[in-house]
């Protein structure tokens, strides 16, 4: 949203609402009757239908002045006010629909980055594995429907090993998350980093062989990128019983980020 296009433009609304208390006492409670309704439908209706709602009010408050003026055999200075009245309150209605038309927009806007925030809020912002929240809200989900079909999952905890030094730890856990990402399946199983130096995998309806499968991939793929020698992390797995009992213990007396 523009916020000072929509500035300019509450100001020349405001002005416009001035110039309707010049006009006679009849015409300034006519237009802001008109005024107050339209403000009630443009809030409910689109854009598109706010803009044939005023065209259809202005034409319609044109062609009642132009029959009165006719009936009342209106003419010179008398005309100019119905002129005047009418010109009023069709420049309001425009300015009207201009400022409805920001505001829906600018809401539209904040309601797309209020999403984007929460979408951001499941991931972690370096490596983009599942922050700790979302892999127990997902964790358990996935408990709930292997226990409905009778399948097996596994929790797996990947930790840093005592040999890695502490200057690199923070890199080679990033690289061990990122190739972790890549060795499970995607967007089935789950992947976080609940602490600065441990990984978690839940695997779905995944048995001991398929874990040593996910396993072996991600040696694999560890040792392409950081050409060890040992490996960079000591693995505890089980499978999945009480997911969240088991998160629990498994990170007690780590530091949880």
């Amino acid at each position: 949203m523009n916020v000072k296009r929509l500035s300019m433009v509450l100001a020349l609304f405001s002005f416009s609402l001035l110039i309707h208390l010049t006009l006679p006492s009849v015409y300034t409670v006519i237009h802001l009757v008109v005024l107050t309704t339209a403000v009630v439908l443009m809030s409910v209706l689109r854009s598109v239908w706010n803009f044939l709602l005023l065209l259809t009010i202005s034409l319609t408050y044109g062609f009642g002045l132009t029959i009165f003026a006719l009936q009342m055999a209106y003419f010179d200075s008398q005309q100019y006010l119905l002129i005047q009245a009418h010109l009023a309150l069709t420049a309001s209605l425009l300015l009207l629909w201009v400022l409805m038309h920001e505001v829906k927009k600018g809401a539209e806007a904040y309601s797309a980055l209020q999403l984007r925030v929460k979408e951001l809020e499941k991931f972690d912002v370096d490596t983009r594995a599942l922050s700790m929240t979302e892999f127990l809200e997902r964790g358990e989900a996935v408990e709930a429907g292997m226990k409905r079909r009778g399948e097996m999952s596994r929790l797996v905890r990947l930790t840093l090993s005592d040999h890695i030094p502490p200057t690199t730890q923070r890199e080679v856990l990033q690289k061990i998350v990122q190739e972790a990402l890549l060795s499970v399946r995607d967007s089935y199983d789950l992947v976080t980093r609940p602490s600065e130096n441990s990984v978690l995998l839940c695997l779905q309806n995944t048995n001991e062989e398929g874990e040593r499968i996910v396993l072996k991939r991600l040696e694999k793929r560890l040792h392409r990128q950081l050409n060890f020698v040992r490996m960079p992390v000591e693995v505890h797995s089980e499978a999945v019983v009480d997911f969240a009992a088991q998160v629990d213990a498994l990170l007690a007396g780590q530091e949880v980020s």
